[in-house]
């Protein structure tokens, strides 16, 4: 049996941001994943988390799936 990777449960936005972090420090996921896709920020280079930033940038992706289905 052959199978794909899982496409994972819920929404990637409501993610608790420590544990897309930890899936970051795991090789799980890149940079790059945690902010488009997850909307995780982080505040510098030692992988502190911007809680603001990260509910602003979770805003804006909300907002902009929304304005795409209209």
């Amino acid at each position: 049996m052959v199978s794909q990777g899982g496409g994972g449960w819920g929404d990637p936005l409501d993610r608790i941001a420590d544990d897309v972090l930890g899936d970051l420090h795991d090789g799980i996921i890149s940079r790059g994943a945690m902010f488009d896709t997850y909307g995780v920020v982080l505040a510098d280079d030692a992988g502190t988390i911007d809680f603001e930033g990260t509910s602003q940038r979770r805003d804006l992706l909300r907002h902009l799936r929304l304005s795409a289905k209209n």
